[in-house]
């Protein structure tokens, strides 16, 4: 079995992780995908940061999102920080 498949359906069998919290953004995932949520729209700034990260706006979902991965969980925490601007 190719190594794409083999990790998209271990990703499928994994519990989601709980929701995270970082000032007033929320991160958490679902649909094997890690979101980010905030209670308005985020500045320029943050948008640009957050698409340079590989995150993208989903209109149906409500929330910057990316397929979740250990990776992706560790630069949504980081870009969380960074908007809040929590240290």
């Amino acid at each position: 079995m190719p190594r794409a498949h083999r990790r998209s359906r271990e990703a499928a069998t994994r519990p989601p992780r709980e929701p995270e919290h970082v000032g007033e953004i929320t991160i958490e995932e679902e649909n094997n995908r890690v979101r980010l949520t905030f209670p308005g729209k985020p500045r320029d700034d943050a948008r640009t940061l957050l698409k340079s990260r590989g995150f993208r706006w989903s209109p149906t979902a409500g929330a910057w999102q990316r397929q979740a991965t250990p990776v992706a969980w560790d630069d949504a925490r980081y870009l969380a920080k960074k908007i809040a601007g929590v240290p």
